[in-house]
């Protein structure tokens, strides 16, 4: 007589439960082998797409309108700018402009280079626990910096603020 299925698990009377590492075995192996050897690239990617996701779905505000005019000038025209009005930014302003340049605008693409920095500085936080405490920890400390509300509205804004974050983030 076969045991009933459930799911993709079978089950047998008189056997224990299906462990982890078991059901870890029915991954294939790249995706296992990369997921745990290389946590800080896992945290850091799960970074970037939940800071990334729906991106493009508000609307622009005030200081984000203000990257987009910026980006979107001459490099004589930024240049006079940044002498005049907004030196603080001007890198990032440089950045986005050579970025527009590579894939035009949308909300997506202004906000896509934070939600970046976000999962780089979230890859960044477990190679340092792994350091201090070990995987698990590392780990650990990397999923947590993401849960803060202050990094997922870093990682969606279209500013600056990601790689340098406000005083209300810290």
């Amino acid at each position: 007589m076969s045991s009933p299925r459930t799911d993709t698990i079978m089950v047998q009377p008189g056997l224990s439960p299906v462990t982890v590492r078991e059901r870890l075995r029915a991954v294939p192996s790249g995706v296992r082998v990369a997921v745990v050897r290389t946590p800080e690239l896992t945290v850091g990617a799960i970074g970037t797409l939940v800071a990334a996701a729906f991106a493009w779905v508000p609307s622009l505000w005030y200081d984000e309108a203000a990257t987009v005019t910026s980006a979107q000038r001459s490099w004589p025209q930024l240049w006079a700018e940044l002498h005049n009005v907004d030196a603080v930014h001007g890198l990032y302003y440089a950045l986005v402009h050579a970025w527009f340049w590579l894939v035009g605008y949308t909300p997506f693409t202004l906000r896509f280079p934070s939600a970046l920095a976000v999962g780089i500085a979230a890859g960044l936080v477990v190679a340092l626990g792994r350091r201090l405490g070990g995987r698990r920890f590392g780990i650990a400390a990397g999923l947590v910096f993401l849960a803060l509300p202050g990094v997922q509205w870093a990682g969606s804004e279209g500013r600056s603020y990601a790689r340098s974050p406000p005083s209300r983030c810290a």
